[in-house]
């Protein structure tokens, strides 16, 4: 082979390769587009679903938010007064029968956990003060979530000096059959001062 028709069949070699990488790197660019254009496509539909579920339920019955969240903070309040009256039976009412509550790092499960613990409180102290306060109350549905504050001051029955806490909590209800609302988690939290 002469020297120019070898430079001219690695030219041809070259172009070919050329021509075989550039038809691999756009149909490489193409199954991108199409896997991109794939989870858009994706997204489109989610929020098509989306859309359907909030048009079928947003048909549905209304409820007075501003009444419920009037309910709630009067359930606060109740709540309240119970505490400050050593009413814990009324307190443990205020939860379902599977509820959660968490307080301190202790993982309370259930109305019967719930009312041993405060059984225990109650015996151990007096509480003279007792304010919840609600500081931010979400109503969705049957669902509620209150976002609040509260102190205490607990008196020990025995010798001891008072004790003042005060905290966050966070609590999720449930409206029930008969319309009222249960607690089914809590969350508290002592703020150390």
């Amino acid at each position: 082979m002469m020297p120019n028709q070898a430079n001219t069949a690695d030219a041809k070699s070259g172009a070919a390769e050329a021509q075989a990488l550039y038809t691999i790197i756009n149909r490489n660019r193409y199954n991108l587009f199409l896997k991109k254009e794939g989870n858009t496509m994706k997204k489109i539909h989610a929020i098509l679903l989306s859309l359907s579920f909030l048009v079928l339920f947003g048909c549905a019955d209304k409820v007075d938010i501003e009444a419920d969240k009037e309910v709630l903070n009067n359930m606060i309040e109740e709540w309240n007064i119970n505490a400050k009256a050593g009413n814990f039976e009324a307190l443990v009412e205020t939860y379902i029968e599977s509820a959660m509550r968490i307080e301190d790092g202790n993982v309370l499960i259930g109305k019967e956990a719930i009312r041993n613990s405060f059984k225990t409180i109650h015996e151990q102290y007096n509480l003279t003060k007792c304010d919840n306060k609600a500081e931010d109350i979400r109503v969705s549905g049957d669902l509620a979530v209150i976002r609040g504050s509260y102190s205490g001051t607990f008196v020990p029955k025995e010798e001891g000096v008072p004790i003042n806490e005060k905290g966050q909590w966070v609590t999720v209800y449930q409206r029930q059959t008969d319309d009222s609302w249960k607690k089914v988690y809590g969350l508290g939290i002592q703020i150390k001062e």
